[in-house]
């Protein structure tokens, strides 16, 4: 069985590791604005049905109170009909009904999705294409009635032949004031290029210091713009190629495999356009690339960045 298991968290929040094993990670975690405790089951189930149905077996044991706050979520290996199955041939009933079994002996909800309705894709295009949901979130009850509001959502691929599932407790939005502010990562763009040579060439009458002030004027004027169009915004950049990909990926059956590549590797350079910026926010000359991700990186982004970050 190909891939495995790997749990991390953020510093602050309380998490216990109760029991690993091969095919799960078994731990507790809590949400301390509300005081609750719940166990998540992270798990990779087997794609032999035999292994899987022992695998069911060892989650159930470990679920005997049934009326805890459980969450399953991850890799089931299995679907729950053939309606979550495209392309290639038809999935047993055996294994179908065994995986029906195992979420009524749990007494699990599945928690249904945002998003496109497959989770996992052979990566193959035309004839030989296969998607299927593998991926899924199971709670129980109790954990259902406690947040009414919790989805799933199923991301992009991008690189992968399995879409990473997004669980949201609360939903959130977030707003802040654009602000201009000259980039590094334009350095060297065509664009700019040509908007500050045009401003520069541009004749203004007065004195050299007024004619200097115009032409900076006028460049910001326009960078502006620019900026406003979304051209420079390599978050945004990203989204709409996201949004391509998943368009060319829709039907692996009418797919062009070149096309989808090259729309990857677009999105890999907007990423790296995306870490460039928070690397210049962050304030810091000998930050290297790759370090975003890391406690002092972020201690270095201040909270006003925070509130402009829509503007970039």
């Amino acid at each position: 069985m190909a891939g495995g298991l790997a749990l991390a968290w953020k510093e602050g929040v309380k998490v216990k590791v109760v029991k690993v094993e091969e095919f799960f990670i078994l731990f507790s975690i809590e949400d301390q604005e509300r005081q609750l405790i719940w166990k998540v089951f992270a798990v990779h189930l087997h794609s032999s049905d035999h292994i899987r149905n022992n695998q069911y077996e060892v989650l159930l044991n470990l679920m005997e109170n049934r009326g805890e706050r459980h969450l399953i979520i991850g890799d089931f290996n299995v679907i729950l009909s053939n309606q979550e199955k495209q392309g290639g041939r038809e999935k047993s009933a055996q294994s179908i009904q065994s995986f029906q079994d195992f979420i009524n002996k749990g007494q699990l909800i599945d928690m249904g999705f945002n998003g496109d309705k497959f989770t996992w894709w052979n990566r193959s295009c035309q004839d030989s294409a296969i998607r299927e949901r593998l991926d899924r979130g199971l709670l129980s009850p109790k954990l259902r009635e406690e947040y009414p509001w919790a989805n799933v959502t199923h991301l992009e691929d991008t690189g992968s032949d399995h879409r990473p599932l997004l669980m949201c407790t609360n939903q959130t939005t977030h707003k802040g004031k654009r602000r201009f502010r000259f980039q590094e990562r334009w350095c060297g763009m065509a664009e700019v290029d040509k908007i500050v040579s045009e401003a520069w060439l541009t004749s203004f009458p007065g004195s050299s210091m007024y004619q200097l002030f115009q032409k900076l004027k006028k460049y910001r004027h326009e960078l502006v713009k620019w900026q406003s169009a979304g051209i420079s915004n390599s978050k945004k950049k990203i989204d709409e190629l996201k949004a391509l990909l998943s368009v060319a990926t829709t039907d692996p059956t009418t797919a062009d495999k070149e096309h989808i590549l090259l729309l990857e590797d677009e999105i890999a350079a907007a990423h790296i356009s995306e870490e460039r910026y928070w690397k210049e926010k962050s304030r810091v000359s000998w930050l290297k690339w790759g370090d975003q991700n890391t406690k002092f990186f972020h201690a270095k982004t201040s909270p006003e960045i925070e509130e402009t970050r829509y503007g970039n």
